[in-house]
Order: structure tokens, then sequence, then C-alpha cells
């Protein structure tokens, strides 16, 4: 059994292709893994925007990732210190701790270039 498939190009021209039900299978395959992994994208760079950063010497176990913000940032811990007192890089202080998100480091970057 053949089946059409309706394709809709950026100039508004459409365009019909007749797919084999083996034709079929393999371009719905492929769609299903070209959602798939836009939605593992998506939810990494979700999770990715989540993360947060202090300023201490040890990483906080159990996080998945480095978050010392001078790892983040590839430079030097007093470097770190010095872009969040100067408010060069947005923070929160928490208690006796600094806190900055990833946010607020992607904004430093998109400051300096």
């Amino acid at each position: 059994m053949d089946s059409t498939l309706n394709l809709t190009i950026a100039s508004g021209q459409v365009i019909a292709v007749t797919l084999s039900g083996y034709a079929e299978a393999q371009v719905l395959g492929m769609i299903a893994a070209q959602q798939e992994a836009a939605r593992a994208a998506a939810a990494e760079h979700e999770a990715a925007l989540m993360r947060t950063y202090h300023l201490g010497e040890k990483p906080t176990p159990g996080r998945g990732y480095d978050d010392r913000l001078k790892m983040r940032l590839g430079c030097g811990a007093d470097m770190a210190r010095e872009l969040v007192a100067s408010g060069r890089i947005a923070s929160q202080n928490l208690g006796h701790r600094y806190s900055v998100c990833e946010q607020a480091v992607r904004d430093f970057y998109k400051r300096v270039r």
C-alpha cells in the first residue's frame, strides 16, 4: 500500500511524494529519530541552564558537574572572586556563600565578546 506525503517548502510550494510501505516506515522512523534528538537537546539545554556555581575550593558532591565558578570560567579563583565582587557576573549572596547561575555566566560572555 502506497502513501502520499505532502511537504511544504519555505517558498510555499507543496511537493507530493508517494511512498511505498517500506519507504514510509523509513521516513517515519527518521522523523521520529529527529524529533527525539531535538527533545533530548532541549532537555539537555534546560538542564544546563539550571546549573549553579560557587567560589569554593571543592566541587559539591553528587552534582554531576564541577560546580566551582573558576572551573566554569577557566580562570583562577582570584579572577572569579573579582568578577563576582565587581558585579561583572551577577550573583546571589546566600548566607556566607555566593551563587552564580549558568545564565549569568552566559550573559557575562555575551557582554565581553
